[in-house]
C-alpha cells in the first residue's frame, strides 16, 4: 500500500529514466502511475515474429532447429515467449538438434493447452510427482504456467511435507531446513519482483 504513490515521487525527483512495467494497464493505481509516465502499449508479435526471432536465438546458441519443429513449440505454448525459451533451454541440455519429428515425439500432450486443462492443486501435484523421464520435464515445466501467481504459493504451502519427506530419507534437519529457508526466498523475491 502506497507504493505507487512513492514511486510517482521518485519519478518526479528523479534525473535518471524510470521504466515501469504492467500486465493490466486498467488497475486504478495504474492509470494514477500511467498519468506520470510515456504509455508505451505493446502488443502480441505474431507467429512469424515469434518464430523469426527464436530461429535467431537457437542459431546464437548453437542450435540446429528446423522451423516447423519450432513452430510447433509455438502454437503449443500459445505463442508464450518465455515458455518457448524455456523449452529451448531444456531441449539444448540433450540435444543440440531438434527436428519436426524429435518435437512431435517429445511434445506428446505437453503441449499447453493440455496442462492448462488440469487445476492448480493437479497441477502442483503433477509437477512433483511426474516421472523423472527428461522428455516428461516439459510437462512439469509447463504445469507452472497454469497459474504463475498461484502455482508458487501452493508450491510453499506444501513445505512442512517436503521437510517431513527429506527428513523420513535421512537428510540433515539442518541442511533440510536451510533448503526450505532458500526456497522460500526465492518465492518471496519473485512474488515481490511480480508485483
Amino acid at each position: 500500500r502506497g507504493g505507487v504513490a512513492e514511486l510517482i515521487q521518485c519519478i518526479k525527483r528523479s534525473k535518471v529514466p524510470i521504466i515501469c512495467i504492467c500486465n493490466d494497464r486498467m488497475k486504478s493505481s495504474v492509470r494514477s502511475l500511467a498519468n506520470h509516465c510515456f504509455d508505451l502499449r505493446f502488443q502480441r508479435p505474431n507467429k512469424n515474429s515469434v518464430l523469426k526471432r527464436m530461429l535467431e536465438i537457437a542459431k546464437k546458441e548453437g542450435m540446429e532447429v528446423e522451423p516447423n519443429a519450432l513452430e510447433m513449440l509455438i502454437m503449443g505454448s500459445s505463442g508464450d515467449v518465455r515458455q518457448i525459451l524455456g523449452l529451448l533451454q531444456m531441449w539444448k541440455k540433450s540435444s543440440n538438434k531438434m527436428t519436426y519429428t524429435d518435437a512431435q515425439k517429445r511434445k506428446a500432450g505437453t503441449g499447453k493447452d493440455s496442462v492448462l486443462a488440469i487445476d492448480h492443486s493437479a497441477a502442483v501435484q503433477f509437477m512433483f510427482k511426474a516421472s523423472q523421464d527428461p522428455t516428461k520435464f516439459f510437462l512439469r515445466f509447463d504445469g507452472f504456467f497454469v497459474d504463475y501467481d498461484l502455482i508458487p504459493l501452493l508450491v510453499q504451502q506444501h513445505y512442512p511435507s517436503a521437510v517431513q519427506a527429506s527428513t523420513r530419507m535421512g537428510k540433515p534437519h539442518d541442511e533440510v531446513l536451510q533448503s526450505l529457508s532458500d526456497a522460500s526466498d526465492a518465492a518471496c523475491d519473485a512474488d515481490i519482483a511480480q508485483h
